[in-house]
């Protein structure tokens, strides 16, 4: 009579489920940098600015390359949620202005004010409409996190900071009236193809003190510190501008500055038709702000 091999099957069993139970645990990919943020005030009024401290360091033991070392508006997707549901701001800068290596340990402090950060929107009276994206005018808590994905990860690989939480206290919303206002002209409403397309422009400072703007040392050079709009038959444009600093000018109040300027190396205008023209400026936070806007302007481009 043959003995039952059942108690041999079970030790075997038993044998092996050990082993496979004494197998060292797998351990998870480790992202190459990790990403700190804190704030400066944790506790604000209604209009104050919402201040972000971030540190990025290099967590491996080899050099990355970070595809944008810019500010924290152009290299992190922010998320901030609230009783009023979850706002998110995608990175705005396609492309890196600053870009480097960070060797292991090194890390890149940067700070940010959430408040300045901005978002086209699809509808509103202007060429170009911009808002804020985070709206931190409620009373109440606000939990912040940032994430940015790892540059050249074949997985699309995301690394995603700490969570911290902002109160904003109860209070009046202030009220922030622009300290300067934007004219716009052109001397020839209706110009031939070819002819350049004029445009004059007037800041005047309607505040009670004075301001320092920056101006382009160049006749012409109106694109160096305006943001500017067109809209035409085949075109559809809107140019960021820069030169924050460019050329500092002081403006006492009710003091207006005059500057001429044409638009034809910067804007398409080879087809005929009617073309609107708005310009854009920061009010001396954010220059990307563009938070003062121009009237628009209509030039019919004739054959």
């Amino acid at each position: 009579m043959k003995k039952p091999v059942f108690p041999l099957f079970v030790a075997l069993f038993a044998i092996g489920a050990s082993a496979v139970a004494q197998l060292p645990a797998q351990n998870p990919i480790q992202p190459p940098f990790s990403i700190t943020i804190s704030a400066p005030q944790p506790m604000v009024k209604p209009g104050e600015d919402v201040l972000l401290h971030v540190t990025l360091k290099n967590v491996s033991n080899h050099d990355i390359w970070m595809g944008s070392m810019f500010s924290v508006e152009c290299d992190y997707r922010i998320q901030v949620s609230s009783n009023n549901g979850l706002a998110t701001s995608d990175s705005r800068c396609d492309g890196s202005r600053v870009a480097g290596y960070m060797k292991p340990g090194d890390q890149k402090e940067q700070d940010g004010d959430l408040t300045k950060i901005s978002k086209f929107d699809p509808q509103g009276p202007d060429l170009v409409n911009v808002s804020k994206t985070f709206d931190f005018t409620s009373p109440g808590t606000y939990e912040i996190q940032l994430s940015r994905g790892v540059p050249e990860s074949p997985t699309d690989e995301i690394v995603a900071s700490n969570k911290i939480t902002i109160t904003v206290l109860p209070g009046d919303v202030p009220a922030h009236p622009h300290p300067f206002t934007i004219m716009l002209t052109t001397p020839h409403n209706s110009i031939k193809l070819g002819d350049p397309v004029q445009v004059h422009v007037i800041l005047k400072n309607t505040s009670d003190h004075e301001i320092i703007v920056p101006s382009s040392p160049e006749p012409g050079g109106l694109q160096s510190h305006y943001a500017l709009a067109v809209i035409g038959p085949k075109v559809r444009l809107f140019s960021e501008g820069g030169g924050n600093g460019l050329n500092p000018k002081t403006i006492k109040p009710g003091e207006q500055a005059a500057e001429d300027g044409t638009l034809n190396s910067s804007m398409d205008f080879s087809a005929p038709g009617q073309y609107k023209i708005q310009f854009f400026r920061g009010d001396g936070g954010d220059f990307r702000e563009w938070a003062v806007k121009s009237n628009i302007v209509t030039i019919t481009l004739t054959e």
